[in-house]
């Protein structure tokens, strides 16, 4: 008797013995097609970012440049000399700039992309994309962030991040979007936030 379940089980009548009635089984159906159908293509219709994403992994689209803007805030801890206990500290940080200059590096299964942007006042933003595959036979597994910090120790987070991975089809992560302010979070803290806005052209 055939199965439909795509991972074959030979023991067909399920008594945890191969025998010769899971042999009889294995004969009715010898010489027989499978009955996968090849002709199946995907037909996926991602979102805009998910399509750039694709795009740019695929060569399809060449990214040019980057523009960050982002606004982190938050509290730090200081001491004062001669008290044990630290005073909270409000501090905030801005900064905006074009990365023209994108690396990128294709392997034999593997292909990443980084746009990277410091800034003056020791601050920095990376929008990165990568595909990478661990061996012939595995699905491409795709990534991606975007993300922003300060060098100072105690002045760091108010990251914007976003995520996408998937088998061969990816998912975009319902927190980030991508329209006229750029790529960012769904809600932007407008003390707390990193967006991007890529720049690209297809491929000849």
């Amino acid at each position: 008797m055939g199965q439909n379940d795509p991972f074959w089980n030979p023991d067909a009548n399920g008594d945890d013995l191969i025998g010769f009635t899971d042999l009889a089984s294995l004969l009715s159906v010898y010489n027989s097609s499978i009955g996968l159908d090849s002709s199946v293509t995907c037909d996926f219709n991602g979102t805009d970012l998910e399509q750039l994403f694709l795009d740019l992994v695929s060569q399809t689209a060449i990214l040019d440049s980057v523009f960050f803007e982002c606004a982190l805030s938050g509290l730090t801890n200081e001491y004062t000399l001669g008290c044990p206990d630290p005073i909270q500290v409000p501090w905030s940080y801005s900064a905006s700039g074009t990365c023209t200059n994108p690396d990128i590096y294709t392997y034999s299964d593997s292909k990443y992309i980084s746009c990277y942007r410091s800034f003056p006042s020791g601050g920095s933003a990376e929008i990165y994309f990568y595909s990478e595959r661990y061996c012939p036979t595995c699905p491409y597994i795709l990534n991606g962030y975007l993300d922003s910090d300060v060098s100072n120790p105690p002045i760091s987070g108010g990251e914007g991040f976003w995520f996408i991975q998937g088998t061969n089809v990816p998912f975009q992560n319902s927190q980030v979007t991508w329209d006229s302010l750029g790529i960012h979070q769904v809600e932007m803290d407008p003390s707390n936030f990193i967006r991007a806005i890529p720049y690209w052209h297809y491929a000849e």
